[in-house]
Formats: structure tokens, C-alpha cells, sequence
């Protein structure tokens, strides 16, 4: 199926046509989790029983209309998923933390995730 994409490119105010064949290694095929932040914000509320809703968007520096792409296994790099909670973490992204912290508990597998991020 790929073989037969053919890509469209505008150089110079001209469109010249490209074969696929000439990105044979471009696209990979992976398998992945896509959940909705405001899912995700009900699932982390209810699974670590959080007395108000978690709001994905302010543990995060995100876009509308976005994807952001996790690989999680279960690993943290040392970050305290208590500090996240209380708001006294530095990390940048605190959902990698919280998803890491979900499959080390056996909650969610070892896999990619997509976090959609549209409001």
C-alpha cells in the first residue's frame, strides 16, 4: 500500500510528483494507545483517588489540536510521584511521570501512548 503513496511537494512554485519508493524507511508502523486528556484527567482522579479533578493541562506545557507521543515503561528517573501531586516538581512534563508511575503499579501496560490534546 505505501509503495503506491505518492507525495505531492511544491518547490519553487511548481508541484513535482515523488514516488514512495524514494522514502522507503520514512513511515513506521507502530501500535499505540491514543487517550483524550480529559479521559486521562478522570482516570489519574480515580485511580490515585484524588479528592478534586486532575487537570492534565497544568501538569504540562501543551498545544490545542496536538498529539504528544509517550513511551512508557514503568521507569521514573527519580521523580517522586507525591511531588508531582503537592505541585513541588520540576519536571517539565508531569503526565510521563504519572504514566511511568501508572504501568510500574500494573494499571496501564508498557506501551506508546498518545495524549490527545484538543479543547
Amino acid at each position: 500500500m505505501l509503495e503506491q503513496f505518492v507525495m505531492t511537494v511544491k518547490r519553487r512554485g511548481m508541484r513535482k510528483k515523488i514516488d514512495y519508493s524514494e522514502f522507503e524507511n520514512v513511515f513506521e508502523e507502530v501500535e499505540a494507545y491514543e487517550v483524550n486528556y480529559t479521559d486521562l484527567g478522570y482516570f489519574i482522579t480515580e485511580k490515585y483517588e484524588l479528592e478534586e479533578n486532575f487537570q492534565v493541562l497544568l501538569h504540562g506545557e501543551f498545544n490545542n489540536d496536538t498529539l504528544y507521543s509517550y513511551d512508557i515503561n514503568g521507569y521514573n528517573e527519580g521523580y517522586d510521584i507525591e511531588e508531582v501531586f503537592a505541585g513541588k516538581s520540576d519536571a517539565i512534563d508531569e503526565i510521563e511521570i504519572i504514566l511511568n508511575d501508572m504501568c510500574a503499579k500494573g494499571w496501564i501496560p508498557e506501551a506508546r501512548y498518545l495524549l490527545n490534546v484538543s479543547w
